[in-house]
């Protein structure tokens, strides 16, 4: 999935990441509190989502090892 913003720029996968999770974590349904991301996934986004309360588990590269 690609997303853009208002003025084009696109939105990257961290970025969606921090933007759902922050916002579960705010409802209260953020499983855990823990949001599940690869080893690619960057710093910004682990200390975006503690800011938030929450925490960051890193699990290896590939579609079946990060599940809802």
């Amino acid at each position: 999935m690609l997303l853009c913003d208002e003025k084009g720029n696109l939105v990257d996968g961290d970025d969606i990441m921090a933007i759902a999770a922050l916002d579960m974590l705010a409802q209260k349904t953020l499983a855990g509190k823990t949001l599940v991301a690869t080893v690619m996934s960057n710093a910004g986004l682990e200390a975006a989502i503690k800011s938030g309360g929450g925490k960051m588990v890193r699990t290896a590269v590939g579609d079946r090892n990060v599940m809802m």
